[in-house]
């Protein structure tokens, strides 16, 4: 009996703002009332809440970013094709680049919702935490607890101590070539950092904006994107040009080298939410926003994403996550930034940002944490199914498809009549903690 291909392992892992030219792709974004954050649900993948605070909604506050909903429809069909047809060609094997955008995405979707808060009282920053970071920690250890029951039956559950380090989101900091039970959740660990620090990152961006304008905002970004490149690039360069798959981990896995990701998806926000109503009075004697037409705002989301897929399909490949591939961890962050601005600030605009709205996409799309932390568990057990027999039944395409069918359904029954209802309680618990 031949094994199924896998490969998940830690590596591989309506408000608008009316623009005077009348570009036909805006508004994109919408409000979604059953989204706002009264509701029970917060965005998806990896534990992002589109939603902010109770506050009447508006493009800045409880906008529900449709496109970038859409956005991670794709980008965890994308991972899913990485882990599960390992291999099958340099698009998949560059899986990386969409996690880049998942972890700038978090960054830019938390400072988008958040941005126009104070988050300076302790009432506040406890409320944030809770209600940021209770949904993923629920899911997640969700997801850990059904990779335990899996392994149990195909070979052994972990060793109590890895078990306890990675539930604790320790072991990515410790071993970042430890794969804890479904090791998806690597990317919790590594978002976690910039999660719990947001109250004080958020601060220091109000800063740079208030004294630097669009400007120093601009040159934070470059200089968080230096952060993040840099070392992988000098290593790079002493090695003569090669870098391992361990050096990959470390670049990539470990924590602290996505904290400036995730920082430049908020400088990405804070570029983006300059084009609100009232932008300007921050103090900033220099101009309140970067771009003033919406089509070349468009035009400029729509040209970073394809020079990123050119990136991704025409340069070569230097083997899988060894040689230049790793500097992929990082390389695209600029012009990652510049689609999540260019598609989002004033209502949206861009002919990608208009097909990402599409209802198809967004719908699937509202899962896709599900669908990315619930992958490995599920595909065991259609493994441990097919091995015991299936395989001399039927063909393989009907196991992928039953698989991929399962997944969103049971992703989605999960989140509307479990995680759903929890958050609903989290948020009603924490109503009075900020009057």
């Amino acid at each position: 009996m031949a094994t199924l291909p896998l490969n998940i392992s830690p590596q591989s892992s309506c408000w608008s703002e009316a623009d005077s030219t009348g570009n036909s792709f805006a508004p994109l974004i919408k409000v979604d009332s059953s989204r706002a954050e009264t509701s029970a649900r917060g965005s998806p993948m990896p534990g992002d809440d589109a939603a902010a605070s109770g506050r009447k909604a508006t493009q800045g506050d409880e906008g529900q970013l449709v496109h970038l909903t859409g956005a991670r429809s794709l980008l965890s069909l994308w991972i899913l094709a990485d882990h599960f047809a390992h291999r099958a060609s340099v698009f998949t094997d560059r899986a990386n680049v969409a996690v880049n955008l998942i972890i700038i995405m978090s960054g830019f979707v938390t400072h988008w919702a958040y941005g126009s808060r104070e988050l300076w009282s302790l009432g506040e920053i406890a409320q944030f935490f809770v209600r940021r970071l209770g949904r993923v920690v629920l899911t997640t250890y969700l997801a850990m607890f059904l990779a335990v029951g899996v392994m149990a039956v195909q070979t052994q559950p972990p060793e109590w101590g890895h078990m306890a380090r990675c539930m604790l989101f320790l072991e990515p900091w410790l071993q970042p070539e430890e794969w804890c039970p479904d090791g998806q959740t690597w990317t919790i660990a590594a978002l976690m950092p910039s999660w719990l620090l947001y109250p004080v990152s958020k601060r220091l961006l109000w800063l740079v904006e208030v004294r630097g304008g669009t400007e120093g905002l601009l040159l934070l970004l470059l200089g968080l994107w230096t952060c993040s490149l840099a070392p992988s690039l000098v290593v790079f360069s002493l090695q003569g040009g090669y870098l391992s798959n361990r050096q990959h981990n470390y670049a990539y896995v470990w924590p602290p080298s996505q904290l400036a990701d995730f920082a430049i998806g908020m400088v990405a926000a804070s570029l983006a939410r300059r084009h609100e109503p009232g932008a300007g009075s921050a103090g900033d004697a220099r101009g309140a926003v970067l771009m003033t037409n919406s089509q070349v705002r468009g035009f400029m989301a729509d040209c970073s994403m394809a020079f990123v897929f050119a990136a991704v399909l025409l340069v070569p490949s230097s083997g899988y996550h060894e040689g230049w591939e790793p500097l992929f961890n990082h390389a695209l962050g600029p012009l990652l930034a510049a689609f999540l601005f260019g598609s989002t600030a004033a209502g949206g605009s861009g002919v990608l940002a208009w097909l990402l709205s599409a209802r198809p996409l967004a719908r699937v799309g509202k899962y896709s944490f599900e669908v990315f932390l619930f992958q490995w568990p599920f595909f065991s057990t259609f493994e441990i199914i097919w091995l015991a027999g299936l395989d001399e039944l039927l063909p393989i395409w009907t196991l992928a498809a039953t698989f991929m069918v399962v997944l969103y359904i049971v992703s989605g029954l999960y989140a509307e009549f479990v995680e759903a209802p929890f958050v609903k309680w989290l948020r009603g618990a924490t109503e009075s903690w900020t009057k």
